[in-house]
């Protein structure tokens, strides 16, 4: 398997009855929620393995030659892919979205995790429109998904008041750090919950937050990620440190308490460089110490 960013295979292939996300041993392979568009040389099939949802939703683009003619063209393997995702607001500033790497599983197909940080109507209201946009060889094919809520927690944020990032208008705010529900697995007393870190730079750069990772300050200066622990719980007492699985991929397993097809909650703490990060970014005190995810062990979405 090639890989164009760093990902591991496990976490994009993951076999997953996920948490929120969809049941099984694995994403719904046969959902053929399909978007077709081209470029000067290629024709490209963007569907969607898990989502597309609010949080993370699994893609899978397909690549074949504008000049074949076959019924079945011949998938193009080896191509540098590259993507990026740009949520077009209404009546507001335009973002982007963190996005995994792209990982080449043969015949032409190419995965890749897109973590969506809102649904495309809230409420009723059409907030704006999904554009992805796959570029090949300097050709870009353009896709606008629409993208639905969640039942459970897609993601969850934390921050650190002496954590600051500019605002765009010479302002600071507190930097977002969002802790995606990749995917939890098991049954009984002994799930296992695996989250992908981002820590937002801008409204168009969110990148994963492994240990070693260079941010930059409001301020423009760089500093680095030398430490970073987060703990799981399902009981606010008993605290399970994550191992850290690379590319902004951590894990933790023995989780006890949940249930399958019942709704249930898992806490998160982190801290990072020995600094404590919380939801509303002030010191702890009490539940502003962790986040809360509200999962359903092999739920359907």
């Amino acid at each position: 398997m090639r890989f164009y960013t760093f990902l591991m295979a496990a976490t994009l292939a993951l076999a997953i009855s996920a948490c929120g996300t969809n049941s099984g041993n694995g994403p719904d392979l046969s959902y053929t929620g399909s978007l077709a568009a081209a470029t000067g040389k290629y024709n490209i099939t963007m569907t969607d393995l898990v989502g597309p949802h609010k949080g993370r939703s699994l893609v899978r683009l397909h690549v074949t030659s504008v000049d074949d003619a076959a019924a079945e063209p011949t998938g193009i393997e080896g191509l540098d892919l590259s993507v990026s995702v740009l949520m077009q607001m209404s009546g507001g500033t335009n973002h982007s979205t963190p996005i995994g790497g792209i990982a080449e599983e043969g015949n032409g197909d190419y995965l890749v995790s897109i973590y969506y940080l809102m649904s495309t109507m809230m409420n009723g209201m059409k907030m704006g429109d999904w554009e992805i946009g796959v570029t090949v060889d300097a050709e870009t094919a353009t896709f606008n998904p629409a993208v639905d809520m969640t039942m459970d927690t897609p993601f969850v944020k934390l921050q650190n008041e002496s954590d600051a990032i500019g605002d765009g208008s010479g302002s600071e705010e507190k930097r977002p750090w969002y802790l995606f529900n990749e995917s939890c697995v098991g049954s009984g007393d002994n799930h296992t919950l695996t989250i992908f870190l981002t820590a937002q730079e801008s409204l168009q750069s969110f990148p994963s937050v492994p240990t070693g990772r260079n941010l930059t300050s409001a301020n423009g200066n760089s500093w680095l990620v030398e430490s970073l622990s987060i703990k799981a719980s399902t009981d606010k007492t008993n605290w399970l440190t994550m191992r850290e699985l690379g590319g902004g991929y951590y894990r933790v397993s023995g989780l006890t308490g949940l249930t399958d097809g019942v709704s249930g909650e898992i806490y998160i703490s982190m801290s990072v460089n020995g600094n404590d990060y919380t939801t509303d970014g002030a010191s702890v005190s009490g539940e502003n110490g962790y986040q809360t995810f509200t999962v359903t062990p092999g739920s359907e979405m």
